[in-house]
Order: structure tokens, then C-alpha cells, then sequence
């Protein structure tokens, strides 16, 4: 009985690491494939017609459908939350497959005033309400305030070292609008 039992335990362990995996790979997969098609592929066009300016919800709203259709492509079994109240405000995304892996994901545009506040502070609670096993921060750059933004978060970044806390991936999205290649003032458009 003892050994039947460390094996289930061994079996279970190894499934809990698959699924995590699995979890948390799919959803900086999604993740990326939305930084290509919006740098890449000129995706944010959507969002700039007819002189019109994107919110934070708007690039929501995008990364969701990019995430969606990557999901059902690829037939994974996950589910995708979107600003869902865990009880401690709405969080952006929340990539999960059951209770063994859960990955979430806080957008902020580069305007906002709460950029690192988000990136230290409320990433970190939407966490811990979900118990989420990883997390990851995107940045759409719309200004050029990159370099700036870099040092902060290096700032902060090695501040939560110091203290044991948890670090999230960070991808930075260049949100701006962007001419097409063929006119002369192209410039490559990845961050």
C-alpha cells in the first residue's frame, strides 16, 4: 500500500508539473503571438482608424481574441477568463486549466500613472486571490517613454528581489501607430 501510494504521489506531482507547464508556456505563447501581429503584422491598425486613439480595453478586448483563437486553434484544454473580480478588483486575463495551473496576465499602457504600481502591486494581489502559479505584465508602449519605463521596472525589479517576491515576465508592445513599410518613415517596430 505504501508503495502504490508514492507512486500516486509521484504521478500526481509529475501531472501537476505538466499542467503548469503546459499553462504557463501556452500563455506567453498567446502572449507573444499577440506581440507579433501588432508589431509584425500591423494588427493595432484596427485600433487607429479614422484618427480614433485605443484605450486599455481596446488592447484588451484584442489580446483576448488573439488568445481565444490560439486556444481553439490549437485545441487546448484551457480556459480564458477576462476581467474577472477575484475580490480584489478586475484582473485583465486569467489563463487556467482546473486548480493545478493558473497563469495571470495585467495589461497597462505606458501613459498610465499606475505602470509600476501595477507591475509590483496589483499583479501581485490578483496572484495571490487566484493563486495563480505565474504571472505576466504587458506593456503597450505608445509614447516613447521605453527607456524610461525599462529603468523603472529595473528599479522596482530589483527591490522585489531583495524582498523574495515574486517576478513576472515582462513584454513590452510597441502600440504605436505604425506606417506602413513602404513609406519612407518606417522604422523596424519591435521592441
Amino acid at each position: 500500500k505504501v508503495i502504490i501510494l508514492i507512486l500516486w504521489w509521484r504521478n500526481f506531482q509529475l501531472e501537476y508539473w505538466r499542467t503548469f507547464q503546459l499553462v504557463s508556456t501556452l500563455s506567453l505563447a498567446m502572449c507573444n503571438q499577440f506581440k507579433r501581429l501588432v508589431e509584425d503584422l500591423r494588427l493595432s491598425e484596427l485600433l487607429y482608424r479614422k484618427g480614433r486613439k485605443p484605450d486599455e480595453t481596446d488592447w484588451q478586448l484584442m489580446l483576448f481574441m488573439v488568445a481565444d483563437t490560439y486556444r481553439n486553434a490549437g485545441q487546448f484544454d484551457v480556459a480564458i477568463s477576462r476581467e474577472s473580480n477575484p475580490g480584489v478588483g478586475e484582473l485583465d486575463f486569467q489563463i487556467t486549466r482546473g486548480a493545478k495551473a493558473n497563469t495571470v496576465v495585467e495589461i497597462k499602457r505606458s501613459c498610465n500613472k499606475d505602470l509600476m504600481h501595477g507591475y509590483r502591486t496589483q499583479l501581485a494581489a490578483y496572484m495571490k486571490a487566484e493563486q495563480a502559479t505565474s504571472g505576466i505584465f504587458m506593456v503597450i508602449v505608445e509614447d516613447d517613454s521605453i527607456d524610461y519605463i525599462k529603468a523603472q521596472l529595473n528599479e522596482v525589479k530589483k527591490d522585489m528581489i531583495d524582498k523574495g517576491e515574486y517576478i513576472p515576465k515582462v513584454i513590452f508592445i510597441n502600440g504605436k501607430h505604425q506606417p506602413s513599410a513602404s513609406a519612407p518613415s518606417y522604422k523596424n517596430p519591435t521592441l
